[in-house]
């Protein structure tokens, strides 16, 4: 069975949850964070984007500053703060994860070929074959959507109907060692 891969810097978690477009992904991770959280972990999630997405909006200032030819536009409040920068080549998952502030679990949405553990969301089983996960050793429980004729894949990992967060969530945290983990309230 995969274990959960450890950042070597830190005492990170990181798990994948992967699925076809609008199978439920988001929500899964959505509806799981308050749980992590619950349970005092801090939590990031890197989401995968196979497309150009952008956070700015036409006319705002970061919009113009890039417009104008900046590489890097950072915008900071008191609370939060975004740094886009301009590419020249895709951004390696370990680089992102480097430049995180020590959270105790990363949920990756997306990533579905990296080595890290999957739950893999499904909005039918024969969805899996069309993946090219169903032998896939990184593979840790399968989530499915409660359907009519949904039946859950014959499988060597547990199963989940994407209802049963506090279930999946345990799960999670189970297969991560929570009480090691867990650090801030």
């Amino acid at each position: 069975m995969a274990h959960f891969m450890q950042n070597e810097s830190s005492h990170m978690k990181i798990i994948s949850v992967v699925g076809r477009k609008n199978s439920g992904k988001t929500t899964l991770i959505e509806r799981m964070i308050p749980l992590f959280r619950a349970q005092g972990l801090a939590v990031a999630v890197i989401k995968h984007d196979a497309h150009d997405f952008s956070i700015d909006q036409k006319g705002k200032d970061t919009w113009r500053f890039r417009q104008a030819g900046a590489d890097e536009v950072v915008i900071a409040s008191s609370s939060q703060v975004a740094h886009m920068r301009r590419l020249e080549a895709p951004i390696e998952v370990a680089d992102i994860l480097s430049r995180l502030e020590s959270p105790d679990l990363v949920i990756l949405e997306g990533y579905k070929r990296l080595g890290f553990p999957k739950l893999v969301v499904l909005r039918d089983a024969a969805e899996l074959a069309d993946m090219g996960l169903e032998r896939e050793s990184t593979v840790i429980g399968f989530v499915l959507r409660r359907t009519p004729n949904a039946n859950p894949p014959d499988s060597r990992v547990p199963r989940f109907w994407a209802d049963e967060v506090d279930r999946i969530a345990g799960f999670v945290l189970d297969k991560l060692g929570a009480a090691a983990v867990g650090r801030r309230s």
